[in-house]
């Protein structure tokens, strides 16, 4: 008998990319240089999933 995903399987993906974004946020404000492109890294991230889901996978 499947029971599907768990509550742990489901909300640990978002809470990652949530945790990254934080981390981008936070290093956008307090440095500069390495900080600037920490937070580029971590805020793009979000949106590089997006895309890869979006059009990154076959529907055959």
């Amino acid at each position: 008998m499947n029971r599907g995903l768990s509550s742990g399987q489901i909300w640990l993906r978002p809470l990652i990319y949530n945790l990254l974004s934080l981390i981008g946020l936070v290093s956008a404000l307090l440095s500069d240089s390495w900080g600037d492109w920490l937070a580029w890294l971590t805020l793009t991230l979000p949106l590089w999933v997006i895309v890869y889901c979006w059009w990154g996978k076959s529907d055959g």
